[in-house]
């Protein structure tokens, strides 16, 4: 009996009698992008673990390393400094990043934006109470990677 179905199932398979499934060009498109999506995701929570590893260990110059423009670091790193003296961080760890679909508009630098929520577990000097909360961290793509959105503070 195997001999016979053999045969057959090749003649099948050389003519076309047994019919593969066709992947669709939109569904090649999704898994592309679902894969690009992934990939996002993990640079993110990447950098933002690094970026807060950083910021947890008093780091200056490599947690403004994530900040695209040259002349904010600057800024950035005097600031943390400033915070170092009456902020210690415990436990800083990263819950979940979300992706935003890509930016559409092609003069816009801005590629793609990322949210990264994060859970810090804090405490002020010299007061000492353990404190914890979540923050939300806005990040997006350019041309050049990601980077952190950083506001200097107006006080």
């Amino acid at each position: 009996m195997f001999r016979i179905r053999f045969p057959i199932a090749l003649l099948c398979l050389s003519l076309g009698c047994i019919k593969t499934p066709e992947v669709t060009p939109a569904q090649t498109d999704a898994t592309d992008q679902a894969q690009m999506d992934a990939h996002d995701i993990a640079l993110v929570q990447d950098s933002a673990r690094l970026y807060w590893e950083a910021v947890r260990w008093g780091d200056g110059s490599k947690a403004a390393s994530f900040l695209e423009e040259p002349g904010m670091r600057l800024v950035y790193e005097a600031w943390l400094e400033d915070q170092k003296d009456a902020t210690r961080y415990e436990d800083v760890q990263v819950l979940q990043v979300q992706i935003q679909p890509e930016e559409s508009e092609s003069d816009s630098p801005t590629l793609r934006k990322a949210t990264a929520y994060i859970r810090i577990k804090s405490y002020t000097l010299p007061e000492q109470i353990l404190e914890s909360e979540t923050v939300q961290q806005e990040w997006y793509k350019s041309s050049s990677g990601w980077w952190i959105t950083w506001d200097p503070p107006t006080d």
